[in-house]
């Protein structure tokens, strides 16, 4: 072979390779950035913008054309490469005398080849395509979108043809564009993203935080019914006020006799109003209050909470019984962490200790707990609270400074109210102090 002829069939090769790295380019920019961001581009005034947005009208013609074109420019790229080896074959043999030293500079090449379209015409098209989207796509638009008259009727029949064959498979043709994130997906963006420093912790666990309270129920936020402070229709004025003195809220459940009666809602401002006028009956100032059951969904009760303009509602079970009370601070800390005010006096619900133990409420979620010390809990236990779990475990009402072992985890039961664990610490077992597993002594023995 001449090697004016071998010369023309390299620099044809390196031509393929950069076309092929222009629809890299192109495709990779172009699945990166979605339509909402052209949209808001074309909005601020961003002129240069106006085209790319007709791009998402049909997002798969675009794809399609830089998808095709990269298959031909690495069909020709190849069957030039292939052309100037196939016939340079005899001229090669008779200068390098053996035909095995042929071969061997062939594979050499072929290597080389193969990194140079892979380097120059995938890997750093690529990371200019997803890095450099908006300037990228700018400036291959125009360089392929005419291609895609021409190209249309193929790939048409490419995608129908990719229809066909995959909805026997219950799967259809799909795009980058198309492509919906899941929420594990989004979780693992959003942790890689922070690794990278790409968001802070702080909007890290936002994210977080609103994944997880779409998950949640009334009755894993709610204030347990024993913890719920109320006005009760039969006390006095004096009462009410040394009520209100010791707890500092500002909106009170008015109940008559006991909790499961609740009347309404009191604000106290309304109560210093009926004070100052020397009135004591409550039913005058009470207003509506919200009644919600316990399995409804967090998020449905904002939306509920907000539609009513109130601060407070109260959860019930099925049978109509006050399980708990809601407040919107309780459903913004699911959002946006702990909210302490001038007046909590109250510890951390989770309060990491030295060694690797931590002091929990007993009001703590058991699946929090479960993720943080990665114990084993039962599927079927009838409770949500890592403090009715321990009670569980124990199988009796336990007291002070009783014990139960959780997996790798010694709790600790620190502190009662009536017959609830209150606060209980858990500490970790030394490998060497784990109990053996079910079976291990017996198989011993044998």
């Amino acid at each position: 072979m001449e090697p004016q002829l071998l010369l023309e069939c390299f620099v044809i090769y390196c031509v393929c390779v950069l076309c092929s790295a222009v629809c890299v380019t192109g495709k990779f920019a172009f699945a990166q950035l979605r339509r909402e961001y052209i949209e808001e581009l074309v909005e601020d005034g961003d002129e240069s913008a106006k085209p790319l947005l007709k791009l998402y009208d049909n997002p798969t013609l675009f794809l399609g054309t830089a998808q095709l074109g990269m298959a031909l420019f690495g069909l020709v790229g190849g069957a030039t490469i292939y052309f100037a080896l196939y016939n340079g074959y005899g001229q090669f043999v008779q200068y390098a005398g053996e035909a095995w030293i042929v071969w061997a500079a062939y594979a050499v090449v072929c290597v080389v080849l193969c990194g140079i379209a892979w380097v120059f015409g995938e890997l750093i098209p690529k990371s200019i395509g997803l890095q450099r989207a908006e300037r990228s796509l700018k400036t291959i638009r125009p360089l392929i979108q005419p291609w895609s008259r021409l190209l249309y009727p193929l790939i048409c029949l490419g995608n129908w043809l990719g229809k066909a064959i995959l909805r026997g498979r219950d799967l259809e043709v799909t795009n980058e564009i198309d492509m919906a994130h899941s929420e594990d997906e989004i979780r693992m963006l959003v942790t890689a993203s922070h690794k990278e420093g790409k968001i802070d912790q702080v909007e890290s666990e936002l994210i977080g935080n609103v994944f997880d309270f779409a998950d949640r129920l009334a009755r894993e936020i709610m204030i347990p019914r024993q913890n719920i402070v109320c006005l009760y229709l039969e006390d006095t004025m004096s009462q009410h006020i040394a009520t209100i003195r010791q707890s500092r809220h500002t909106r009170y459940p008015l109940c008559e006799e006991d909790k499961d009666h609740i009347l309404g809602l009191i604000h106290i401002k309304d109560l210093m109003d009926l004070y100052m006028h020397k009135q004591t009956n409550l039913r005058q100032i009470k207003r509506p209050i919200l009644m919600v059951p316990e399995i409804m969904p967090a998020s449905k009760l904002l939306q509920l909470m907000r539609a009513r303009r109130t601060y407070l509602a109260m959860v019930v079970d099925e049978y109509g019984s006050t399980v708990g009370l809601i407040g919107l601070e309780d459903i913004l800390e699911e959002l946006v962490g702990n909210i302490k005010n001038e007046h909590s006096m109250e510890k951390e619900e989770i309060q990491p200790l030295a060694n690797g133990a931590y002091e929990f409420a007993g009001t703590v979620l058991l699946e929090d707990v479960e993720e943080l010390l990665h114990i084993p809990v039962e599927e079927d236990v009838d409770t949500d609270t890592i403090g009715g779990y321990v009670f569980n475990v124990l199988g009796h009402t336990p007291v002070v400074k009783e014990e139960a072992i959780i997996g790798t985890y010694r709790f600790v039961v620190l502190e009662m109210q009536r017959f609830r664990i209150a606060r209980l610490k858990a500490m970790p077992i030394p490998p060497e102090e784990l109990p053996p597993p079910e079976g291990e002594g017996e198989h011993d023995k044998e």
